[in-house]
């Protein structure tokens, strides 16, 4: 079963979330009507009352997949079978800790996004073994501890960052080849300290996919030292980078043998080239 919402719309004193999506097993409506029959007409017009959504987690532990901004409480323990969460991270002053986290184990595909940049965050000592996607907007995690974060999900085969604060390219590196089963990276508007380290040694990632966008702290020589520890590279974006001439597509194509496809937009008007390599 999938539940997903994505229009709120303020009505008298309740807030109403628009389901846009909802299939599966269809919600009898006789499991609603004895005690909540206000629930169970909203429920059926396409709508459901946000301060009901702890009732229905609570008789719907068969949902799957939740896409519910701004409402973490209780779902972790309600849904023990939730494999899918994508939500808003409310703004606070000091460093956010995802502790709900600890109570969604099975948990495969995970986006959060900050309402402000450089929302501070700290995900030590969560860990989500089963992860499999994750995405990150406007979050600086607190040092070291996305490392320590990821290292506990070895089954992780999608990294996705925008507009987030890295303590140091150096541990980005190590980062990633700490985390074998990673196949797509994608990477944009980063804010990274203007300082290319040498990386420690004998370090290789299992990258397939690699996309850079926008005019982030990345600079190419970062940009081929992230390529050459990613030697199985076989599609290679490039979207408006900085620094990103014909010689450095050239020292690419040297690094990647097995890259068959090559996209550099560097206009802001968005005109590609795209090269494919035989």
């Amino acid at each position: 079963m999938v539940l997903v919402d994505c229009e709120e719309e303020p009505v008298g004193d309740f807030q109403l979330v628009k389901m846009r999506e909802f299939h599966g097993n269809k919600v009898p409506r006789a499991e609603y009507e004895p005690h909540e029959p206000v629930a169970a007409a909203a429920l059926e017009c396409g709508w459901i009352v946000r301060g009901r959504c702890p009732y229905l987690c609570h008789v719907q532990p068969s949902i799957e997949e939740l896409i519910m901004p701004k409402m973490l409480c209780l779902i972790g323990t309600k849904l023990p079978r939730l494999r899918q969460l994508e939500t808003s991270l409310a703004e606070v002053e000091t460093i956010l800790t995802p502790s709900f986290l600890a109570t969604m184990p099975h948990l495969r595909k995970l986006s959060l996004t900050a309402s402000l940049n450089n929302q501070l965050i700290n995900f030590t000592p969560y860990k989500c073994t089963n992860l499999n996607e994750l995405y990150m907007n406007c979050l600086q995690p607190v040092e070291n501890s996305l490392q320590a974060f990821l290292s506990g999900s070895k089954k992780l085969q999608k990294l996705e960052l925008f507009h987030c604060a890295l303590d140091s390219w150096s541990n980005v590196l190590t980062m990633l080849a700490d985390l074998p089963s990673l196949r797509h990276l994608k990477l944009g508007y980063l804010r990274l300290p203007d300082i290319v380290t040498p990386a420690p040694p004998n370090l290789r990632t299992n990258l397939q996919h690699l996309e850079l966008f926008g005019r982030s702290s990345m600079t190419s020589a970062m940009i081929v030292q992230l390529c050459t520890l990613s030697p199985q590279l076989k599609v290679l974006h490039l979207c408006k980078p900085p620094s990103v001439d014909d010689s450095t597509l050239q020292t690419l194509w040297r690094l990647l043998p097995l890259l068959t496809r090559l996209v550099h937009c560097k206009k802001p008007s968005g005109c590609c080239r795209l090269f494919k390599l035989c």
